[in-house]
């Protein structure tokens, strides 16, 4: 561990250890977990064993066998986190983005029922901002009295562009695959730039020496080559119940990285650096796996249920042959404990009419990789599991060809993010709104 006194005076070595920090890292912000598309899966929260929609191809590609007219669907987003740390101050975040684009058309052949699809998806989204100020005094020879001011701000998404299959291999069950591109020369929509701005003021009352710096570090990170799939099926058990399965293998994305990095330190020699790295990465995402039920009763009534498995301890960031945890450098990947979500819904239809209302509401259960707290900075920090908590609803307005949805869910999590969100020595309460608004049209 280089200590503050070790790198008073010498600004290239600060330089140097922060292109290590921040060069090793993938900030996936609080949730490196993907949703499923469409407002209507986030107010149901468990969608997996209804996938009847064109954005089915995202849940389960096998419940497509569903469709009987061709569909088009869009949605956007609203997304806001409120993040509290534990020692004061607080983080807030709101945009608009787009969710998805999808196309789903269903035809007959060869004595099958079949489903084609094509699907736009905004995956993974790397928005957020931030900024705390900490004083630390460090009463061991030579005393040192650290004064640090930082400010972080990321932008970004990874998306993908799928095609998807599904077939009716016997009456009732459905299998289907959804192919992906991950490339932001496709998607036109797969890098993020974090930019961090740090000032630090180090009293050495000790020498009667004081060093003033601020370092602005940007670190751009693009996916040049990816490909995953989703592999589901969807079989409908008796006229009421519905079984479902998803694979998710794990995949590689092939990542380049650019990090610009300037010090200015008036009181140091040279009183300026500036650095510029260029490197390639390779990030591994987990595999995922989900059983899912759904039970409809009298056409009115839906309850669903579904629970998957994620490998979290195959999440990995390998650099210069060097692999780790994505999020937490420090840390080989194998420390992260594998994780269990577990979600559950329920809809009903108001059958008016002139028109067909939907009511529904959903809760679910996460877990992902996380570390402990530490007492004091610089102290090694364990892995643990973060624990989220949520909420969801939604609604939908039938009439005629199109379909209006609507849907929201509340993500929470207690003292989590420790070395992510906040620093080691800090946990915080997080709060994530997340509000989708999107339509079907059925040709």
């Amino acid at each position: 561990m280089v200590t503050a006194f070790a790198l008073l005076g010498c600004p290239a070595a600060v330089a140097v250890a922060a292109v290590a920090s921040s060069d090793n890292q993938v900030d996936f912000g609080n949730n490196p977990a993907p949703m499923n598309a469409g407002a209507r899966a986030m107010g149901m929260s468990a969608f997996v064993a209804i996938a009847d929609d064109a954005t089915a191809m995202a849940a389960n590609p096998g419940g497509m066998i569903q469709l009987e007219r061709a569909e088009a669907s869009a949605a956007g987003g609203l997304y806001a986190t409120s993040i509290k740390p534990a020692q004061g101050g607080r983080q807030n975040e709101t945009r608009l983005d787009l969710d998805h684009v999808s196309a789903a058309v269903p035809f007959f052949a060869f004595d099958h029922q079949q489903t084609v699809g094509v699907i736009w998806q905004r995956q993974f989204d790397f928005t957020r901002s931030s900024a705390f100020n900490r004083h630390t005094l460090d009463t061991n020879f030579p005393t040192t009295d650290t004064t640090t001011d930082s400010s972080v701000t990321q932008t970004g998404a990874f998306s993908t562009l799928s095609l998807s299959y599904a077939i009716e291999v016997i009456p009732g069950l459905g299998l289907g695959i959804t192919g992906s591109v991950w490339n932001d020369r496709i998607t036109q929509h797969s890098s993020t730039t974090r930019y961090e701005h740090r000032h630090d003021d180090i009293l050495v009352p000790d020498f009667n020496d004081e060093t003033i710096s601020d370092f602005d570090t940007a670190t751009h990170i693009r996916v040049d080559e990816g490909y995953s799939a989703v592999m589901g099926a969807w079989w409908q058990a008796t006229p009421g119940l519905a079984l479902a399965t998803v694979v998710k293998p794990g995949y590689k994305l092939h990542v380049s990285n650019q990090l610009d990095l300037q010090q200015s330190s008036p009181s140091a020699q040279p009183p300026f650096v500036q650095l510029t790295e260029h490197s390639f990465s390779t990030l591994r995402m987990p595999t995922v796996a989900t059983i899912a039920a759904a039970w409809r009763q009298d056409d009115e009534d839906t309850v669903a249920a579904e629970v998957s498995w994620t490998q979290w301890s195959r999440f990995s960031l390998t650099r210069e042959g060097r692999e780790s945890a994505p999020q937490f450098f420090d840390h080989p990947a194998s420390d992260q404990k594998d994780g269990i979500s577990a979600r559950v819904g329920y809809e009903h239809l108001f059958i008016l009419p002139r028109v067909v209302a939907v009511a529904r509401v959903g809760a679910f259960y996460e877990e992902q990789p996380g570390l402990h707290k530490v007492a004091t900075l610089g102290d090694t920090a364990a892995m643990t599991v973060d624990r989220f908590y949520g909420l969801s609803a939604g609604g939908s307005l039938c009439y005629r060809h199109i379909t209006y949805d609507l849907g929201g869910q509340l993500r929470y999590g207690h003292q989590v993010g420790s070395g992510q969100l906040v620093l080691q020595d800090d946990v915080a309460n997080i709060y994530q709104l997340t509000v989708r608004l999107g339509a079907t049209y059925q040709f």
